[in-house]
């Protein structure tokens, strides 16, 4: 295979692309985020770990989305985060297709902070979804209200 693009250098990106490179069945991979120049120094990172594990893939890191323009493959390892306003995340099948997980985690400053993660049971349609912010779920059956579906047992 000639070149990957991961959309997302965050923990999944940046494991995805030191598998890949470890593997060394990938002759090029691009990291792409818009969060300053971490995809940058993901890639540097990775690209230092080649003489000590022994592989030649290069690495590339970018917060131009149009670098995955031309790869052969393009993984997505980005949450979708909400803005101001109502946002409504759109998946392909029927709600009952999906499983629903509530992640409870301690920020950087300390802070209880949660998001919804939404998995779809039918194999290369939806895949998991990290959502943050995201007010309403619309599916190809109903729409609902993301509290509707949080594990009440988790408070902030």
């Amino acid at each position: 295979m000639q070149s990957v693009a991961i959309v997302g250098a965050g923990a999944l990106g940046g494991a995805v692309a030191h598998t890949l490179a470890r593997c060394d069945v990938v002759r090029r991979i691009t990291l792409i985020d818009d969060s300053g120049r971490v995809a940058e120094g993901k890639a540097l990172d990775i690209a230092q770990a080649a003489p000590v594990e022994g592989f030649a893939t290069q690495l590339a890191g970018t917060t131009d989305l149009t670098s995955v323009a031309g790869a052969n493959v393009i993984v997505i390892a980005d949450r979708l985060a909400g803005g101001d306003g109502s946002d409504t995340a759109i998946f392909s099948g029927n709600f009952a297709d999906y499983q629903f997980t509530t992640v409870q985690y301690v920020n950087s400053e300390g802070h209880f902070e949660r998001y919804l993660e939404v998995h779809d049971t039918q194999a290369y349609r939806d895949g998991t979804d990290s959502l943050y912010g995201i007010e309403q779920l619309q599916f190809h059956d109903m729409t609902v209200n993301t509290l509707s579906v949080m594990d009440p047992l988790f408070t902030l």
